[in-house]
């Protein structure tokens, strides 16, 4: 996943890697789940807990070597299989440099199921032709296909259709651990655990990225969560179905030095900002990557859902 940081006129982005467990400021990726309780751990966010049965068993954790992060540098990322059983949903960065090209080399994902876990290679990497390598593209997606379809038991994903802004979707993650008060701890939360978590987009979200902060205090969803180093390319699901792609994060600070951030550093904590790819604005690329053939009379919905969103008016400028 990728931070940037606002202050005054002047935006700062920087991008960090779960790569090989340490976080790298250098190219693309990552970002896993931070939240808004005590204890990152609790049933209430693993998503491997017996509540939460096999619904995010298809939520894979990536494995990317790529031929721009060095020798022996593995890039950690997250993404969600999609209907067909072979096809997988992730960030454009994950497998692209800072110019939007692709550079992944080979890739391994891995399930985890109430049964064990399934591990696959990956046999081909498909970025979105409108992606541009910049920190804050709105078609930060790409499609990954793997050897051979997975078990039954994997979760497969279908695609929202519909305005998400103002909706409350649920993201799930493999990266970092921690909470909005002390942001991610890689020692303490490794990469490698897959949490769950709720937020909620911008009523303004729009069509493009679709942003929602870190709350605290009664303004929180009861298990609010954020997105940290590990996360990039994992889902946020609405009603089930995978309505955003795990982008970036950023902070704000004000022109009189002021910021949101409660700890005034870019780590996953309270008073942050995310944005996630939004699948609607991206869906003819996504169904056109799929080995499969996409879900009937999706794309027709998708029309009807545009029309109406632009019909709200102009999307509010960030902040």
């Amino acid at each position: 996943m990728r931070y940037r940081q606002y202050l005054t006129s002047i935006v700062n982005h920087i991008k960090v890697s779960s790569a090989a467990g340490a976080l790298l400021l250098v190219a693309g990726s990552a970002h896993a789940i931070t939240v808004s309780g005590l204890n990152p751990n609790s049933s209430s966010y693993l998503a491997t807990s017996g509540s939460f049965g096999d619904t995010y068993s298809g939520v894979a954790e990536l494995s990317i070597v790529r031929s721009d992060l060095g020798y022996g540098v593995v890039e950690g990322c997250s993404g969600a299989l999609l209907a067909d059983g072979v096809s997988i949903l992730t960030s454009a960065h994950c497998i692209a440099d800072a110019n939007g090209v692709e550079r992944a080399m080979s890739a391994y994902v891995r399930f985890t199921t109430s049964t064990g876990t399934y591990s696959s290679q990956v046999v081909s990497f498909k970025v979105d032709p409108s992606y541009d390598g910049s920190a804050t593209s709105p078609h930060d997606v790409a499609v990954l296909i793997l050897a051979s379809p997975a078990p039954a038991t994997v979760a497969r994903y279908s695609l929202y259709a519909g305005d998400p802004s103002d909706q409350i979707m649920t993201l799930a993650g493999y990266g970092f651990g921690g909470t909005g008060a002390n942001g991610y701890d890689a020692i303490e939360y490794p990469a490698g655990t897959l949490r769950v978590g709720e937020n909620q987009y911008d009523p303004y979200a729009g069509t493009d990225d679709l942003m929602f902060d870190f709350d605290d205090g009664p303004t929180a969803q009861a298990d609010e969560a954020f997105i940290a180093p590990g996360d990039a390319g994992g889902p946020s699901f609405i009603d089930g179905k995978i309505a955003g792609v795990h982008s970036y994060a950023e902070r704000i600070v004000y022109p009189n030095g002021s910021s949101p951030d409660i700890d005034n550093v870019l780590d996953s904590s309270f008073g942050e900002v995310a944005a996630d790819s939004s699948v609607t604005y991206n869906l003819a690329f996504i169904q056109s990557a799929m080995l499969l053939a996409p879900e009937p009379g999706l794309m027709i919905l998708v029309g009807v859902a545009l029309v109406a969103i632009a019909l709200t008016g102009e999307k509010r400028k960030r902040r």
